[in-house]
């Protein structure tokens, strides 16, 4: 696999790495203070950073990955920023590759148990050590009593490590799934592009968090062992997902129990998941908004019209420019278009009345992540469809024009109405906000707009 270039894998993107505090993607950056112990097939030392020597626990004769199983995930967790292969959730986390899993795929009980209490003795040496444990496998036990492996897990998350497991991929309950059913484990569930439920997934009150788990592209491993890229699919890759969030968690707060790791990742997340099973959750896990840090703080521009002005700046920041008239140039004191009293005592805001009338304003929204734009609204003497004020929006200084919304009759408002519209696809640094009338409108139909807000 060459070097030309870095992707952002979907599911790395749907889950907000571009906007945590990492920035996944940005091209800089790695995490520190955090190990990330991969309890699986192995890996390989492509794009990810070795915190220690491999360590076998499994009956193969290497260390690395032959399965291709191991080395998709370390990818998708802890990937580099860098301009090759991939981008993690948690760039550039220390690694720690234990092999439990032979070079089929398969390994006894009591294999992963010695491994994973090899990674609590550890902790218990070095107790301020931040540890993050994935292991992406499992067995129907048919019961929810807990087996061997369920107690490691368990004694594990007492020592502090925060354990990251997979719900299973058999479409069944996970409550007879070891390690799924342990309940220290935050146990990980599978959706696809779509943000739907994937049928092959495990599901029920075991399962945590969900993340994606659906063709989810990372490094894979051709016929002849050498580094490719390759989908997968399975509740493997999304607690890989997962296991990176926690690693971003424990990075900017270290020292932090498992369960308020738990809790910090509950809390960040968002309930986008649709056709789940009954009694299985909708919530994936989310690191946008700058996770685990507090969200930048929001910037508004707006125009309240206290004053007969084009030039109103009302908000934290300062539009790019005045309002332009579109169809005359009166000034805000005069014409079709102008500053005045609302009707009913109502404030003062700007009027909009005639055919072909309007205004345009410019905001420049470069660097910000999200939009919305809101405003207020009268409508009076509008006696059809036909005659309306349309709202438009603009990504490229007003050379091409998306119609958002129209404020059309029949209407005759006895109260100030209110719109708001995501606009985060329209960031530029040449956003542009338009409110013009139809043809249909006359100079006896009148639309009133104030409290124009633009929250990025």
């Amino acid at each position: 696999m060459d070097g030309s270039g870095q992707i952002l894998p979907w599911g790395v993107e749907r889950i907000g790495g571009p906007e945590s505090a990492a920035r996944s993607g940005d091209g800089q950056g790695q995490l520190e203070g955090v190990d990330f112990f991969l309890l699986d097939s192995g890996t390989r030392s492509y794009d990810i950073r070795i915190g220690q020597r491999f360590t076998n626990f499994s009956d193969s004769p290497t260390p690395e990955d032959v399965f291709a199983h191991g080395v998709h995930l370390s990818s998708t967790a802890v990937a580099q920023d860098n301009n090759k292969g991939f981008v993690g959730v948690a760039p550039g986390a220390r690694i720690h590759s234990v092999k439990v899993l032979g070079d089929n795929g398969e390994t006894d009980m009591s294999v992963v148990v010695a491994a994973l209490d090899s990674v609590v003795a550890l902790k218990n040496s070095v107790p301020n050590r931040n540890i993050v444990v994935n292991m992406s496998f499992g067995a129907d036990v048919g019961t929810t009593e807990y087996t061997a492996l369920d107690e490691a897990v368990d004694a594990a998350v007492d020592a502090g490590i925060t354990v990251v497991v997979a719900a299973g991929n058999d479409g069944i309950d996970a409550s007879t799934i070891t390690p799924a059913h342990a309940a220290g484990a935050i146990t990980v569930g599978a959706y696809d592009v779509y943000n739907r439920f994937a049928d092959f997934s495990n599901y029920g009150p075991a399962v945590d968090l969900m993340a994606p788990g659906v063709d989810i592209l990372s490094i894979g491993l051709d016929e002849n062992s050498d580094i490719i890229r390759a989908q997968m699919s399975g509740t493997s890759m999304a607690a890989s997902h997962v296991s990176g969030a926690a690693l971003l968690y424990l990075a900017h707060n270290p020292g932090a129990s498992p369960s308020d790791v738990r809790n910090a990742l509950m809390d960040a997340s968002k309930a986008t998941v649709w056709n789940m099973p009954d009694g299985t959750t909708d919530r994936t896990v989310w690191v946008g908004d700058n996770f685990p840090l507090e969200p930048a703080p929001q910037q508004t521009v707006r125009d309240e019209f206290n004053a007969i002005s084009f030039s109103g700046n009302d908000g934290s920041a300062t539009w790019a420019g005045d309002w332009e008239e579109l169809g005359e140039n009166d000034g805000p004191g005069a014409g079709f278009v102008e500053v005045r009293a609302i009707p009913d005592n109502l404030g003062q805001g700007l009027r909009i009345k005639d055919d072909y009338e309007g205004v345009q304003r410019e905001v420049d929204l470069s660097g910000a992540t999200s939009a919305t734009f809101r405003f207020d609204y009268l409508r009076r003497s509008l006696s059809n469809s036909s005659e309306y004020v349309g709202v438009w929006i603009s990504d490229d200084g007003g050379a091409t024009w998306t119609e958002l919304a129209r404020l059309e009759g029949p209407a005759d408002d006895a109260e100030m109405l209110s719109m708001s519209f995501d606009i985060s696809e329209y960031i530029s640094s040449e956003t542009m906000i338009s409110f013009y009338s139809s043809s249909g409108m006359n100079e006896f139909d009148y639309v009133y707009i104030d409290n124009v807000e633009i929250e990025f």
